[in-house]
Parts: C-alpha cells; sequence; structure tokens
C-alpha cells in the first residue's frame, strides 16, 4: 500500500508467540520494496514468571519469536526493538539477544487506550512494553526517511550506529547526514 516504514507490535496470551517462517516471504516482499520493518521483541514468557508473578525477558539466542527473528535477507531485514528503562537499562521483562538491535524507552509510557482499559479519556499513563519502544523507532526511522534519500538499508543501519550503547539517540541519528543524503 505504498508505505516506507511498518511498526510490528503483537502480542500473545503467554507472552511466547513462537517462530513462523510463512512471515518470510512478506518481510521479503516488504523489503524488496525498500520498506523499513520494525518489530517488538517482546515481554518475555508468562510461564516463566518467578515466585512473585514477575515476567522476566526471554533470550532470543535460544528462543525464535517472529516477526523479531525472521531474517528473509540475511541483514537487519527486521529491526527488532527491546525496552529500556527511565535510567537507561533494560528492563528484566524485555526479551534480548538475537534479533533485537535497539532499545527505547518502554517504561510508563502515556498512550492511546480501548475505553475499556481507561478512565473514559482514551489515555491511559504507566504503560510498559516493547509494544511501546517499537514505535518511537519507527517514527526516528520515518524521520529520516523524510530528510534524507537513505535506503531502508541505510536507515536501520544508521539508526543502529549511532545508538549510545544499543539505545536510540535520534539527535545522533539526524547529525551529521552527509549533504548529498539530504533530500
Amino acid at each position: 500500500n505504498g508505505a516506507d516504514i511498518i511498526n510490528i507490535s503483537l502480542g500473545s496470551v503467554n507472552g511466547y508467540i513462537g517462530y513462523s517462517e510463512n512471515l518470510n516471504s512478506a518481510i521479503e516482499y516488504a523489503n524488496n520494496r525498500d520498506v523499513v520493518i520494525v518489530a517488538a521483541a517482546g515481554n518475555g514468557d508468562i510461564e516463566s514468571s518467578n515466585l512473585y508473578g514477575v515476567q522476566t525477558g526471554m533470550d532470543l539466542d535460544f528462543y525464535n519469536i517472529s516477526p523479531v527473528n525472521n531474517d528473509a535477507k540475511g541483514y537487519y531485514s527486521v529491526l527488532g526493538v527491546g525496552a529500556i528503562d527511565k535510567l537507561g537499562y533494560r528492563t528484566y521483562w524485555s526479551n534480548y539477544g538475537n534479533g533485537v538491535e535497539i532499545y527505547a524507552p518502554g517504561v510508563d509510557i502515556t498512550s492511546t487506550v480501548v475505553p475499556l482499559y481507561s478512565d473514559g479519556y482514551g489515555y491511559s499513563s504507566l504503560l510498559n512494553g516493547t509494544s511501546f519502544s517499537a514505535p518511537m523507532v519507527s517514527a526516528a526511522a520515518a524521520l529520516l526517511k523524510s530528510y534524507t534519500t537513505y535506503s531502508s538499508k541505510e536507515i536501520v543501519d544508521r539508526l543502529i550506529e549511532k545508538s549510545k550503547k544499543g539505545v536510540l539517540d535520534i539527535r545522533a541519528a539526524l547529525e551529521g547526514i552527509p549533504n548529498d543524503k539530504i533530500r
């Protein structure tokens, strides 16, 4: 449909959605059209919760989940995003490892919600999850796309290269863009 950036923030009942090769053809289709695909890494596995019911992040070196672990072309065809807390540390519940290339804020986020989960205003605060982190990276990718002639691969590479210790740094990503790449 002409999208330049696709954000995928999926969830499941138990926190683990598994891996599906069926997504590879859709990812490859989007990549062939120079689309940036950003995916939430996931929020751990409820079944692995500790005695206090606290969900812990899963190491994606051992557990493959879609779409963050789908890599149809061999480069970062899906940019996986984990969550950091207010101090800049990975949250205890954010998935990590293979497929997570960058982290962004994911704690105490204000967002729109369906009326069932709000006080009737359509907004809620103090929300947590990588589904809130991924759109921040998608927005940074959209900024780069709107100001530059970068390809999707160049956008992903720049976001990763300009991150600070793996954490999204939008200012650094936008600074120092070569003149021949500015629209």
